[in-house]
């Protein structure tokens, strides 16, 4: 017999529960977490708890495939989809590849059960034009089915179907259970016929959940309609009656509005800090963390960014790490070689069986980086090397003959996981080489290596359809747009044709569109829940998001309460900030340096973002050697060789020295170990070039000598401009790290700053105020405003010095009479004494209009280049006007 059992909160469930016998009933649930929940639920009450007790229907599908009468293999979808391309291919069908494994899920219903092809086939003729192009899809799959049948083979996915069946062999041999059913919206119309069919002689207790329906949104609840009080096994039942009752419309929503707070933001990031100010707000007031529920209508597009301002914030938060196994370094690389093998790889497949996974690395920018570290290497040489021929590409192999022939030419590869993958499929099927690595690719792709640091009272979000496990609590739903709530897909029939299939036959397509997510909101709002709503009108991508039915029917909430650390640069309140007035969190200056300085004055946004919230604009990078790392190898280098008693004329011995030592302190930093050899190759290949540019420079200036090589100075910065030796009222301590300073023994000073390459920064003095460059200007004032050096009657210059191309010209240089230089009369970087005093007013003027911003808490996004934002690192954080 089957009852049903209706419940409107989770109190519901667990009193219906009070019946279910732990040693001999079956509990099946809708997810992992829902299994969770319910076994640490029945653990309370008991101290030991079966494995069967408690499953997932997917589990429970694939138990029951030992009562069949006939053997079938369960395989992966994963290698399904690879099988189904090749024959599709081969046998030329109509039906495209990539829609196909999609169309047997929505069509298994009546693909599987012969009784129902007559009824389907007639109601075709009757109601479809022949010409219709999914009729050949049907055809298609018709045939497919027919194919998966003689092999005996079956996905988890298709399961129900092919249980159903066999409906009549099961219930002869599966008996005398009491099954208890709380799969909520996860239930499938198919499994929905099969529990019924399980019910003639097993006591199966369905758990509905009631939810007061929305006009035009009733389908869904055709999942149930084999339950209805059509069937001859229920007498009867309000919420049918309620649902299916011929000319009754379901109500329009109605929520308590008391209970709801539904908000507005612009990106998914206002609407996160948001969430983390209330959940701040809630523990604060003593609410423990146990009663508070997050919940996304997408799971996977807030879990990475709820995570991070959680732990900003210093709240526990779920810190999940997922790299997948195409990611891990040596399979990468044997994709590749095994891709190189058949002549099928491109130069992608190459850089990437060179790219060394890690958290702090990804592909994308390791590949266009890929060719300038490789650039002797030919990529048309390395396919060349192919060693299957056109007549072996269209042999077919047995999975072990498939992992002979991967074995033969990879040296070190441990076979085990390769070998487990391979035993996902039946060991008779044959596939072309292309075929195998394709689902090798696929499965790798597919399969996670996860870590996972829980703490106690932790907050992590959870899709909606896990609002099922939320009692008495604060539930947070993020993202209620349109698309996510509807679960929209391709469907290739028309919705008036769909929804006759289902008035007619009781037939559904799930791929058209389901409102499972929506029902799931529902019930969380009619429960005794304090329930906070919200919407974001773009995603991370600033891909536009339309709203959900609820925009339009509950009133918005305008207050925004922020996290404890104020960060109003990714709130929404920070769409009113046009101009530099604004003001933000109070900030107390503690020190200054040069970098900070020019970083106000470009952007006071990404100073207040960098300096008072010490948060970091360090992308995730995947080149070997990043730009960064590779700046501070060079510069250590540098400062090893000049240092040296024999610079400029260092041996190759003391330079490959200086190399290794200075790789060897960042070789942490260095993702792709293989790699480090080449890059030595090429920072020695600068290295020689900078040496003998230095020889022939003191050739040409024999009094130039190297007194300072990372020289470092402590000072202090008054809010005028002025630098001082001693600490003062309104000074700051300020610190100088100078590349290198050069002197010719006349009280001539030369200021330098070593780049690797040049940049549209690399200016003369002309434009620094304009670009926001004060570091050399500041650099010299400093040495000057001291007297750093006894002997010191002017700083004559400060310049750039690159490696690509080599030059130091671009910077100032008085005219003047110097053993550092010769006045050729450019105006381009030479300037008069005088110009130069007044470059320094007008930097001590900057200097001091800059510390009286800081110090009102100035931090508004007033770029001094509005160009900039477009490449700015910062521009998904900042919520200035014109990124709007």
């Amino acid at each position: 017999m089957i009852q049903i059992i209706e419940t409107s909160t989770i109190n519901d469930k667990k009193s219906a529960l009070n019946e279910f016998n732990i040693s001999t009933d079956i509990l099946l649930v809708a997810s992992l977490n829902n299994k969770i929940f319910w076994r640490n639920y029945f653990l309370e009450k008991v101290d030991l708890l079966t494995d069967d007790a408690v499953q997932r229907a997917s589990d429970f599908w694939q138990k029951l495939l030992i009562y069949l009468p006939q053997n079938y293999s369960l395989v992966s979808p994963a290698f399904l989809k690879t099988f189904l391309t090749e024959f599709i291919s081969d046998n030329e069908l109509k039906l495209q590849s990539d829609t196909v494994y999609r169309l047997l899920l929505d069509f298994q219903d009546i693909l599987y059960a012969g009784d129902l092809h007559e009824i389907f086939d007639e109601w075709l003729a009757v109601n479809i034009h022949k010409d219709e192009t999914w009729l050949k899809h049907i055809d298609d799959l018709k045939i497919i089915v027919g194919v998966l049948e003689e092999k005996k083979w079956v996905t988890r996915d298709l399961l129900p179907a092919l249980l159903y069946k066999y409906k009549d062999e099961i219930s002869k041999n599966f008996n005398t259970k009491d099954i208890f059913i709380t799969l909520d919206f996860s239930l499938s119309v198919v499994e929905t016929k099969l529990f019924l069919a399980l019910s003639e002689a097993n006591h199966i207790k369905v758990m509905i959940p009631v939810v007061k329906p929305i006009v035009n949104f009733k389908w869904d609840y055709q999942i149930y309609k084999p339950l209805s009080e059509d069937s001859s096994l229920i007498t009867s039942s309000k919420i049918f009656k309620m649902l299916f009752a011929p000319n009754q419309g379901a109500e329009m929503l109605s929520v308590p509005v008391d209970k709801v707070v539904y908000s507005e933001f612009d990106t998914i990031i206002a609407e996160v800090v948001s969430v983390v100010g209330r959940i701040r707000q809630l523990l604060a007031s003593g609410v423990p963390s146990a009663d508070i529920a997050i919940l996304s209508t997408s799971k996977e597009r807030y879990t990475l960014i709820f995570d991070t301002f959680m732990q900003i914030e210093g709240l526990h938060s779920q810190s999940t790490l997922d790299s997948s196994l195409l990611g891990v370094k040596h399979l990468q690389n044997l994709i590749g070689r095994l891709k190189l093998k058949i002549n099928k790889a491109e130069t992608e497949e190459l850089e990437l069986s060179a790219f060394h996974d890690s958290k702090d690395n990804t592909y994308a920018d390791f590949a266009k980086n890929f060719t300038n570290i490789y650039q002797s290497q030919s990529f048309d040489t390395l396919l060349d090397k192919a060693n299957i021929t056109k007549s072996d590409e269209k042999k077919k192999l047995t999975p072990n003959n498939f992992l002979d022939w991967l074995l033969e030419g990879v040296d070190k590869i441990d076979s085990a996981p390769l070998t487990g993958i391979l035993n996902d499929v039946p060991e008779d099927v044959e596939l072309r080489h292309s075929s195998w690595i394709q689902y090798l690719e696929q499965t790798l792709g597919a399969k996670f290596l996860r870590k996972s640091t829980i703490h106690d009272g932790v907050l992590q979000v959870l899709d909606v359809l896990e609002s099922s496990l939320q009692e008495n609590k604060h539930v947070f739903i993020l993202g209620l747009n349109d698309r996510d709530i509807k679960e929209k897909q391709n469907a290739f029939i028309e919705s008036a044709i769909i929804e006759k299939l289902a008035t007619d036959l009781g037939f559904v397509f799930p791929s058209h569109f389901s409102q499972r997510r929506l029902l799931a909101i529902l019930q969380v709002l009619q429960e005794d829940n304090r329930v906070y709503l919200s919407y974001a009108k773009n995603d991370v991508s600033t891909e536009l998001l339309e709203p959900s039915i609820f925009h339009f029917l509950l009133p918005h909430d305008k207050s925004t309460i922020l996290p404890s650390y104020n960060l109003l640069l990714q709130s929404n309140r920070c769409n009113d900030i046009q101009t530099s007035d604004s003001t933000f969190a109070s900030y107390v200056m503690k020190r200054l340096s040069a970098t900070q300085i020019e970083t106000y004055v470009r952007c006071p946004f990404i100073f207040y973002a960098k300096n008072v919230l010490k948060l970091k604009d360090v992308n995730i990078l995947d080149v070997d050697v990043d730009p960064m790392t590779n700046g501070n190898i060079i510069h250590q280098a540098l400062a090893i060789i000049v240092a040296n008693k024999s610079w400029p004329n260092i041996s190759q011995k003391i330079l490959a020295e200086a190399i290794n030592e200075s790789v060897l302190s960042y070789q942490k930093d260095i993702k792709e170990e293989k790699l480090i050899a080449s890059y030595k190759v090429k920072a020695k290949e600068y290295l020689d070039a900078f040496l003998q540019f230095e020889v022939d420079w003191r050739r040409i200036y024999p009094d130039t000598k190297t007194i300072g090589i990372e020289y470092e100075i402590n000072a202090y910065l008054d809010n005028n401009g002025y630098f001082h030796r001693e600490p003062g009222s309104n000074r700051y301590p300020f610190k100088a790290k100078i590349d290198r300073i050069d002197t010719d023994g006349r009280g001539n000073y030369l200021v330098i700053d070593y780049k690797f390459k040049k940049s549209s920064q690399h200016t003369n003095i002309s434009t620094w105020f304009s670009k926001g460059s004060f570091q050399l200007a500041m650099y010299s004032l400093l040495i000057e405003d001291i007297k750093e050096f006894e002997d010191l009657a002017s700083v004559v210059g400060g310049i750039y010095y690159t490696l690509k191309p080599l030059e130091r010209k671009k910077g100032f240089l008085l005219e003047a009479n110097t053993g550092l230089y010769t006045y050729n009369g450019d105006k381009r970087s030479f300037i008069s004494e005088d110009k130069k005093q007044a470059y320094y007013q007008d930097l001590r003027d900057k200097i001091k209009q800059s510390i009286a911003a800081i110090e009102d808490g100035k931090f508004g996004p007033n770029p001094l280049d509005i160009k900039k934002c477009d490449t700015c690192a910062w521009r998904n954080t900042c919520r200035a006007s014109h990124l709007n």
